[in-house]
């Protein structure tokens, strides 16, 4: 398994177009010419947010970050009540 991720890294790398990974990819490793990041369900609050985010434009360029969300998942965070969040996590309601 971890070879077949090395060598899912090592395409990527090479500009074979995208790759698909958890927040542990970006753990240790700065990746030049990141420009788009995309986070699948609401992140766990504003800070990974902003961690996961800055995985991109090490080469300093613009980096387009996009949070994809179900209509029920949106209505939910809507619905939740401040007190029921922690500063994180209320500061990522907010801010989607």
């Amino acid at each position: 398994m971890e070879d077949e991720k090395d060598a899912a890294v090592e395409e990527w790398l090479k500009g074979e177009g995208f790759i698909a990974a958890t927040g542990a990819l970006g753990m240790g490793g700065d990746y030049l010419g990141i420009v788009y990041v995309m986070h699948i369900r609401v992140p766990y609050g504003l800070i990974d947010f902003a961690q996961e985010t800055r995985r991109g434009g090490w080469a300093r360029e613009e980096v387009d970050s996009i949070i994809l969300l179900e209509d029920s998942e949106y209505r939910r965070l809507e619905r939740q009540e401040a007190a029921e969040l922690t500063v994180d996590k209320l500061a990522m309601q907010r801010f989607i």
